[in-house]
């Protein structure tokens, strides 16, 4: 079973890919939004400021489970983006709480 370990850049295009199918069913975003929807998934963090503002479970979670939050989230608009903070927060983000 081994399961590769997928990379920070395959995951960033794997979103582009989700943002491009959103796009053709009728959902469409700004760069804005797309570019705070990838920081809030840390994988564009650039200051320890957001960093810290990650959920430890969140952090934990592997990048195919983080993915699929990540397309559902923006289906269904589910994020959160604190208008007013230069740098999204994950506490905006409804996290399902994962049943382990």
């Amino acid at each position: 079973m081994g399961v590769m370990q997928m990379t920070e850049n395959t995951a960033k295009e794997r979103i582009e890919t989700l943002f491009k199918a959103a796009h053709r069913s009728g959902r469409r975003m700004w760069s804005q939004e797309r570019y705070k929807i990838l920081c809030m998934y840390d994988l564009q963090m650039d200051t320890e400021k957001m960093r810290k503002q990650l959920i430890p479970e969140w952090k934990q979670m592997p990048l195919e489970q983080k993915l699929s939050y990540i397309h559902r989230a923006i289906m269904n608009k589910t994020y959160r983006i604190k208008r007013r903070s230069s740098y999204p927060c994950i506490r905006y983000l409804r996290l399902p709480r994962t049943v382990s």
